[in-house]
């Protein structure tokens, strides 16, 4: 347990002394041993690789065993009680080439220690308790390519100071120094006397994480050397500062990784107090913090805007002309769990190579866009952000992404509303999208329709109910569909017809659909769904996390899938030929009642609706016109319409001074005919119909004479009067108009002889 203990802590510069180890410990290797092992107990020398390794990990020694060979070329001193390393104690190993002595009680380490390691390559010397560093001591490592001084938190800044001084003049290509300042020291900068001592090498990568780092000096950055591709400074806590205005002198770097604490920070220890007394170490002065920050509560906009444009990041208005600056190699950034609070506006970045961007786990509520600059990224991590106010077009300056996680946000309103699939328009490429927890209730049909080179979309843990009914035959590529944790009962006809189109054409492995943890309703409306389920094209995982919802409220797992279907298609059998049976027969009885009602009743639903409709508009138009406008409706097909211009018109009108509604005339134009013809039944006193062949053949003569027809029944006035204009035999009349001619006067022309007393009988009657 002890061993696997301190496995845990081992950083990469460990790996492969202890994987040598290991080989020799299988059963090839202990034939080695017995071959090639050397004596030099309590440590392990053997030869491998024509190389002699002694490995003395764990084995309490407080001082090098003289039995080991002069010639090894890698000693492993790990986890033990090491204190000291006095002067000379390694100049025996002339061609030692790895030198770890990772986590043992180092406090002291003399002036002339590492004398005669002129051919080291690695040196370890983190997870000790050294406190000071004299920059001479590396002096003899001429050869030397990595050292690791990590986890030594008493070196504190003018420890790393001598690191740097002291490497100057060495091949150091790789520089781990992280937790070498105090766990809770304030004002931690690294003063751009340090990176200079840095300048001259060939250093490629450095990594200073969990310093409590707040800012570089000024000018820092420029002498960072231009071999230096790899920057890890996790754990930190960076504000804006003037050093930022030189980010783009890093020409070499490809990778940054400035992740905060992915967990909360546990309280300091009250016993001692020793964090409050180490805390103000760093600082040479109040003032002097205050000089080296640039933003603070008071002064954030005054000073910083004229260092940076990196605060309208916050702002979000749109106001942002100058590029942001991005060393143009980079290839890689990871600024997640940092607790950014920013609204992500209009942004500009200067020239880039950027590929792959995680900026997860902060508080960037706001993605407003739009972003230009990052159009090579192929990776975008934007998950668990708290994003609620988010642009549809947002993602639309993304081309080129491979992989989009934006998980763990508030997606779910964009994309409820997205029926065009305004969002994801621009991402024809994307392969991965993860839309885990972002709360969507539904999604519209055509919100992933430009998805065509999807590979894996996950909706899992969203309130996803009752189906996903989205058109997904687009994803040719298509290889998993994640919809675990949801409320869906079932998959509609033309998404399973989808999946299953795509699961054919696919020559390799199965399309894997994943509905686990979702209520699927195992009732006989959704039969035809478990049968497609059954489908072996499709991997459906392991469908003991599956359950069933009965129409009873019942949940039972559906591990076998199989058997559920059978018994249930042997429940819904014997009732669903009679179930159809009488719901076709119900459906069709209720249309044959309603088409018949409706059409007995055809001209008094009309009479309704257009009378509905003129009381609404007589008291939304407010007009103060008199009840009747007019004497006479007149009602004639155009076919009489010499008989009504020449002569009607003028024995009524002109002679009998009776005002006349005349459809070619006093019609509204714009309106519909029918309301038209309702407005004018409605205020005329009367409604003269003119009784000929072409007015029983007009479909809007005959309308005509059932409004006035229906006035008359509704309203008790006496509305309706017949001229029979042509002598027509009763069998060519309409029932409905020879029952008024039989029940009521009417008036016929006369064709030859006096006209007089027709027209003087006419005028009296509409008098009356």
């Amino acid at each position: 347990m002890y061993v696997q203990l301190q496995l845990i802590k081992m950083d990469p510069l460990s790996v492969l002394p202890l994987l040598m180890m290991w080989t020799a410990l299988t059963t090839n290797g202990m034939k080695n041993i017995g071959q090639d092992a050397l004596q030099c107990n309590p440590c392990i020398c053997q030869n491998v690789s024509d190389t002699i390794v002694a490995t003395c990990a764990n084995v309490f020694l407080e001082s090098i065993p003289g039995n080991i060979p002069d010639n090894i070329t890698q000693l492993i001193l790990r986890s033990n009680d090491l204190t000291h390393l006095t002067d000379g104690m390694f100049s025996r190993f002339g061609i030692l080439q790895v030198l770890d002595i990772f986590m043992n009680k180092l406090e002291h380490i003399s002036f002339n220690a590492f004398l005669g390691l002129g051919h080291l390559v690695q040196l370890n010397l983190s997870e000790n308790a050294i406190k000071n560093i004299n920059p001479d001591i590396f002096a003899p490592l001429t050869s030397l390519s990595v050292l690791d001084i990590s986890n030594n938190r008493d070196i504190g800044l003018t420890g790393i100071g001598n690191i740097t001084l002291g490497v100057q003049n060495l091949p150091l290509r790789k520089l781990f120094m992280n937790r070498v300042v105090a766990e809770h020291a304030v004002c931690v900068i690294i003063k751009t006397e340090f990176i200079q001592n840095l300048q001259d090498t060939f250093l490629e990568e450095f990594h200073a994480d969990q310093n409590s780092i707040e800012l570089f000096g000024n000018e820092a950055l420029v002498y960072f050397p231009k071999s230096l591709r790899k920057v890890s400074l996790k754990e930190n806590k960076f504000t804006f500062g003037k050093y930022l205005a030189y980010i783009t002198s890093l020409t070499g770097l490809e990778y940054v990784d400035l992740s905060g604490l992915p967990h909360a920070h546990e309280l300091p220890s009250l016993d001692g107090l020793e964090w409050f007394t180490n805390e103000m170490q760093d600082c040479e002065s109040d003032s002097d913090c205050d000089t080296s920050r640039v933003i603070s509560s008071t002064n954030y906009a005054t000073n910083y805007a004229n260092i940076f444009p990196l605060h309208l990041i916050a702002r979000g208005d749109g106001k942002i002309t100058i590029p942001i600056p991005v060393p143009p190699k980079l290839k890689k950034l990871i600024y997640a769990y940092s607790q950014l609070p920013f609204h992500i506006g209009k942004l500009a970045f200067s020239t880039n190579t950027l590929e792959h961007v995680d900026m997860s786990s902060n508080i960037l509520s706001t993605w407003s866009g739009p972003v230009t600059g990052l159009e090579n990224i192929t990776f975008l991590n934007l998950n668990n952000n708290v994003a609620k106010v988010i642009s549809p077009d947002f993602f639309h300056t993304f081309p080129n992404l491979l992989t989009l996680n934006v998980s763990y946000n508030f997606m779910g309103n964009v994309l409820y509303n997205d029926s065009n699939g305004t969002v994801f328009l621009n991402q024809n490429r994307l392969q991965v999208l993860d839309l885990r927890s972002n709360f969507i209730p539904n999604l519209m049909k055509n919100v992933f329709k430009s998805l065509h080179s999807i590979r894996v979309l996950n909706l899992e843990g969203n309130f996803i109910h009752p189906n996903l009914d989205v058109e997904l035959v687009q994803m040719t590529n298509l290889e998993s569909l994640i919809l675990r944790s949801n409320q869906i009962r079932w998959l509609p006809l033309h998404v399973r017809q989808s999946l299953s189109k795509l699961a054919s054409k696919r020559k390799t492995n199965k399309l894997e659909v994943d509905l686990s943890q979702n209520p699927i309703a195992c009732t006989c409306y959704n039969s035809d769904f478990l049968k497609w389920m059954l489908t072996p094209q499709i991997n459906f995982g392991n469908l003991s996390n599956y359950y069933c919802l009965y129409s009873s409220g019942t949940l039972r797992p559906l591990d076998d899938l199989e058997s559920v279907y059978t018994e249930l298609e042997k429940s819904c059998h014997n009732y669903f030929g009679i179930y159809l049976g009488v719901v076709s027969l119900f459906v069709l009885t209720a249309s044959l009642i309603v088409c018949s009602i409706g059409y007995r009743y055809r001209w008094k639903l009309r009479y309704w609706y257009y009378a509905a409709r003129l009381r609404y508009s007589n008291t939304t138009e407010s007009v103060n016109d008199p009840l009747f406008e007019f004497d006479v409706f007149v009602s004639f097909d155009d076919d009489d319409r010499d008989f009504v211009v020449n002569d009607l018109i003028m024995k009524l009108e002109v002679e009998a001074g009776l005002r006349l509604n005349i459809h070619q005339r006093n019609f509204r134009p714009g309106r519909p005919i029918a309301a038209n013809i309702m407005e004018a039944v409605k205020r005329s006193k009367r409604t003269l119909f003119v009784l000929s062949r072409g007015s029983l053949q007009s479909y809007w003569c005959t309308y005509e004479f059932q409004m006035a027809n229906m006035e008359s029944v509704t309203t008790g006035r006496d509305v309706l009067m017949i001229i029979m204009y042509e002598q027509i035999p009763t069998r060519d009349i309409p029932a409905e108009i020879l029952y008024h001619m039989q029940t009521d006067s009417y008036i016929e022309y006369p064709n030859e002889g006096d006209t007089d007393v027709f027209w003087r009988t006419l005028v009296e009657s509409l008098n009356k």
